[in-house]
């Protein structure tokens, strides 16, 4: 599995994208005052635009959970800056809204090697059954895309680190880790990961991700 060297090499990019809610093109953050984010301790909610199908705008309060129920025929306005990047009022909401499906092994199993060797049409279905229908893109839909792919894309391989920083203990047997499943894992993909991680040249790798983190 090539997939944790390339995720060790990215290590600090994914770190600090996992501590943000949303990155911005230029500090890789944002402020809740841009995004429209509360800052009460209570799950996070977004004032967001929203558009009609008589392109009449008009701005409602949304948690991510709400996104899922929200009228398809009133989809959120979803900025674009000169990188291509999401940014403005929608970003913090569809950021998370991203790190749930990212985090979600019946989206994207964690039992692929690497990104790269995910189905495409994993992606493809999200995006047509779940993005497109809620979200109003400011920008050329492939760019859109593209950005998306990248987002969730770092979003699994932190997820994917995450599980195994939980999991590992020098004093458990390979059959002990794979027999503690973290929840919502299907058995066989936990055990392909763990199998991987437990390689000499994957400790090696993770070793050195322990002392970046010391």
């Amino acid at each position: 599995m090539e997939s944790l060297h390339s995720m060790l090499y990215h290590l600090h990019h994914l770190m600090e994208y996992s501590q943000s809610t949303v990155p911005s093109s230029s500090s890789g953050a944002v402020s809740s005052r841009q995004t429209g984010c509360s800052t009460s301790n209570e799950e996070p909610h977004w004032f967001v635009d929203v558009i009609d199908e008589r392109q009449v705008i008009k701005t409602i309060r949304l948690k991510v959970k709400d996104v899922q129920n929200l009228d398809k025929g009133l989809p959120i306005i979803l900025e674009f800056d000169e990188y291509h990047a999401a940014f403005g009022k929608s970003a913090g909401l569809i950021a998370g809204v991203l790190g749930q499906l990212a985090t979600n092994p019946m989206y994207f199993p964690i039992g692929f090697e690497n990104w790269h060797s995910m189905p495409k049409s994993f992606l493809d279905r999200i995006f047509n059954d779940i993005i497109v229908p809620r979200f109003f893109f400011r920008i050329d839909q492939q760019k859109a895309k593209a950005w998306l792919n990248n987002s969730i894309n770092k979003k699994w391989r932190v997820y994917m680190l995450k599980l195994w920083k939980e999991a590992e203990d020098p004093l458990l047997s390979k059959e002990d880790i794979i027999k503690n499943i973290p929840d919502c894992i299907l058995m066989d993909q936990w055990a392909l990961y763990v199998t991987y991680c437990m390689k000499e040249e994957t400790k090696y790798g993770l070793l050195k991700l322990a002392r970046v983190h010391r």
